[in-house]
């Protein structure tokens, strides 16, 4: 079903994340599912946030704050997540590179380099710990930028893990997100 990686602009990923939500705004709305699958598919983005969503749907509904609440919860990581495992096996991807390796990527700012710290097989994705961008590899802090498999450069190698290396610490708490994103 999928010939590339699945992302949240794409219709199919719009109305299944709609088919989740719908049955819950039913009883807000008083409108057939059916019809609120068809009107979130047309409106409804990814990164926007409950209340820009309710926005963009306020011409077709009556939005109230329970409704907002609800565009607000849309399960988009969850569904991305679904469909990207779906594609994975679909396509037998399985993840050429290994923990410790050092690799190239690029963001939409520059070309970055780190080692390998975890793989996400079923994901198509590692994390990649840049220690000139502050990651750390233990305890608190961020851990890395998720990278999608296809996104790695050409360039790797191995780090002799023999060497006595006291990790960097830093007070922020990691967070996540899609894409390149930091753990």
């Amino acid at each position: 079903m999928w010939e590339k990686r699945p992302t949240g602009n794409e219709e199919i990923i719009k109305r299944i994340v709609a088919t989740k939500i719908a049955p819950k705004l039913q009883s807000e709305l008083g409108m057939p599912v059916k019809d609120i699958v068809e009107d979130m598919v047309g409106e409804i983005e990814q990164y926007h946030d409950g209340y820009e969503n309710a926005r963009r749907l306020d011409g077709e509904w009556d939005i109230n704050m329970g409704i907002v609440e609800w565009l607000d919860a849309l399960p988009w990581s969850e569904v991305i997540d679904e469909e990207t495992k779906k594609w994975v096996e679909q396509n037998n991807i399985k993840l050429e590179k290994d923990i410790g390796n050092i690799v190239k990527f690029k963001t939409s700012m520059k070309t970055m380099e780190g080692e390998i710290t975890k793989l996400y097989p079923d994901q198509a994705r590692y994390l990649v710990c840049c220690e000139s961008e502050g990651h750390v590899k233990e305890g608190l802090g961020t851990h890395g930028f998720y990278v999608e498999a296809e996104n790695l450069l050409n360039a790797v190698t191995e780090i002799d893990n023999s060497a006595d290396v006291t990790p960097r610490t830093t007070t922020t708490a990691g967070h996540e997100c899609d894409g390149i994103g930091h753990a």
